[in-house]
């Protein structure tokens, strides 16, 4: 048997002739000689699966992917609710989860959770990279100059609206760059191409309203809304995907208007805005309004969770 011909091995069934022929991180497996708590000891790592639940025996993490491109994947969920094998695995999604609006668990199938050593490795040194950044050059990287323009009262509203929701997550309190989940709709077979790869800007064949970039929101209803629909040849049963993230904005400039075909704006390293369900700026910023958040850097996303979710409306 090897990983190229496309077949998952549960992690409690490998055998050391299963192992030579996997390509494993050094970081994904098991040192005695660290403690969990050396293990989870940066800060910055509590916002993502700790060694300890990497390496629970009782949590089937399945290998897929590639030799080249490995990743692993752990049902959390499924339409009979959490999965007892894995409960702080789920407990994690749940927290992500019910931070984010509209969300309707009754109509999702199955929840999987996504770890790529790989992809984690690059977000992670993006993530120190700008920390750096912020400290040694915070002028050039920590912009703020929406401040002084004519629209600046509803940019520091936008703003406000963004922070709001990034103090939501108490780990923020001590991160200089920033860490929030998201969620972005897409159809099935791309989802699981993003847990392979990471994620991949559409730029070539979608502006965006909003800057040429990979676009976010934490409105799980608005998310579905651009996810495809797809048929389940298992039970006929149509489907669409979102995958929640943990998305690092960075220095954050807040979108008032149209800003279709622009790059990110120079010291920043997103955009965000709030909008109505039309996806036009709602300058009210009401309570039916939802949040859009562009990036402009593959390594400023990381796939957690697959969200498989059932599509009534397509009947």
């Amino acid at each position: 048997l090897h990983i190229k011909s496309g077949i998952a091995y549960r992690i409690d069934d490998f055998t050391q002739q299963v192992k030579k022929h996997v390509c494993v991180p050094t970081k994904m497996k098991s040192d005695p000689s660290l403690s969990l708590t050396d293990r989870d000891k940066p800060k910055y790592r509590r916002w993502y699966y700790s060694q300890s639940m990497l390496n629970n025996v009782n949590n089937k993490w399945l290998y897929k992917g590639t030799e080249d491109l490995p990743y692993r994947s752990l049902k959390v969920w499924s339409q009979f609710g959490i999965k007892q094998s894995s409960p702080l695995v789920s407990q994690l999604f749940s927290k992500y989860i019910q931070k984010c609006k509209n969300v309707s668990l009754d109509k999702v199938e199955k929840v999987y959770a996504i770890h790529n050593e790989r992809v984690y490795e690059a977000v992670e040194f993006w993530m120190l990279s700008m920390q750096e950044k912020y400290r040694t050059y915070p002028e050039e990287h920590r912009r703020q100059c929406w401040r002084k323009s004519s629209t600046s009262e509803h940019q520091q509203r936008v703003y406000d609206h963004a922070m709001a929701y990034v103090n939501e997550f108490e780990w923020n309190q001590s991160l200089d760059v920033h860490v929030i989940p998201m969620l972005h709709g897409t159809r099935v077979q791309s989802a699981w191409y993003i847990a392979q790869q990471g994620f991949e800007s559409k730029c070539s064949t979608d502006t965006g309203w909003y800057g040429k970039g990979i676009y976010f929101t934490n409105d799980f209803l608005y998310a579905k809304k651009y996810s495809t629909t797809a048929l389940l040849r298992t039970d006929d049963q149509y489907v669409t995907c979102i995958v929640l993230s943990l998305i690092l904005p960075g220095n954050i400039y807040p979108i008032v208007d149209k800003q279709a075909s622009t790059s990110v704006r120079t010291g920043y390293q997103s955009h965000y805005t709030v909008v109505n369900r039309q996806g036009f700026v709602d300058p009210t910023l009401g309570p039916d309004s939802v949040n859009e958040l562009v990036v402009f850097q593959l390594v400023q996303a990381l796939p957690m969770f697959v969200i498989i979710v059932r599509d009534d409306d397509t009947f």
